[in-house]
């Protein structure tokens, strides 16, 4: 007998990082497709949660300068962590971003980033 296994692609751990309720609810339902998502409403937040060993394959973070720390960190402590950061259209990808969408996000696009990341 002959068995074939699908080859499944691990599951992603996604942080999403978003103050706003509203929007957070809303990429959360976006992501769930992606992975496993832990939403987060303020970078100190998230910062506890990497400390206490949260496992992050992509971070989606609501830019804004106070989440700089949260960045460094996860490039520190998670060096293949790949970083979606979004908010209000910028001539430059934030320092230490891997890819910068502006709003407002679709998703398709998010999902697509996701994946390629």
């Amino acid at each position: 007998m002959c068995y074939l296994y699908a080859m499944r692609e691990p599951i992603k751990k996604i942080m999403l990082v978003d103050a706003s309720t509203l929007r957070k609810s809303h990429l959360f339902d976006m992501l769930q497709n992606s992975g496993d998502v832990a939403e987060f409403d303020t970078p100190s937040k998230a910062m506890h949660a990497l400390k206490r060993g949260a496992a992050v394959d992509v971070a989606v973070i609501y830019y804004r300068v106070s989440v700089t720390p949260l960045i460094r960190t996860l490039r520190n402590k998670l060096t293949k962590v790949k970083i979606i950061a979004f908010g209000a259209p910028r001539r430059e990808v934030p320092l230490g971003v891997d890819l910068y969408l502006t709003q407002p996000i679709l998703s398709a696009e998010l999902s697509e980033a996701v994946r390629r990341l």
